[in-house]
């Protein structure tokens, strides 16, 4: 190998271990912006303290993107009141977002992140990008992917939130 080769690779090396270390752990506080809605308003995890927010990074190119929708709505639909499930249309054209709009909208909150700046902040490296941040505002659960195995793991995280946050309310 010659010099110029390992020193790159050593560059290489450097900037991945640099950038995983970027990467959100659980008990982080995530980012608190999510984007602007179909309507323009700002999107905030910090609008929501007390519910758990379900974030998933999502485009419509992508398939399992696509078969992790239904879920995410009957999350939202099944428990409006303890969760908040918010959409991130991720590095797509402002159109595909505002067509995405008109047929989820009323389903499921939508925001739009056409540069991938908010993903960026998240180290949103593959999709679906779901994360989940509990009744405190720090992140519980992340997950990359989507398939019948994650759900599993997935209803699981949420409903031990659910459980902790309610018993940690009784006992108030």
């Amino acid at each position: 190998m010659n010099f110029f080769a390992i020193i790159f690779s050593g560059f290489v090396l450097l900037s991945n271990l640099a950038y995983a270390n970027d990467a959100l752990q659980q008990g982080d506080t995530p980012p608190d912006y999510l984007g602007r809605d179909k309507n323009g308003d700002e999107v905030n995890i910090s609008a929501y303290k007390g519910k758990l927010v379900v974030v998933s990074f999502w485009a419509s190119w992508c398939g399992p993107c696509r078969k992790e929708f239904p879920f995410l709505v009957n999350l939202q639909k099944s428990a409006p009141d303890k969760v908040q499930v918010v959409l991130i249309n991720y590095k797509e054209d402002r159109k595909i977002f505002r067509k995405l709009s008109q047929q989820f909208g009323d389903k499921l909150l939508i925001t739009h992140d056409r540069r991938g700046s908010i993903g960026k902040t998240f180290n949103v490296q593959g999709l679906p990008n779901m994360f989940v941040i509990d009744q405190q505002g720090l992140l519980a659960y992340h997950n990359v992917g989507y398939g019948e195995s994650s759900i599993e793991k997935i209803v699981g995280q949420l409903n031990q939130l659910i459980v902790e946050h309610s018993r940690a309310q009784e006992s108030e």
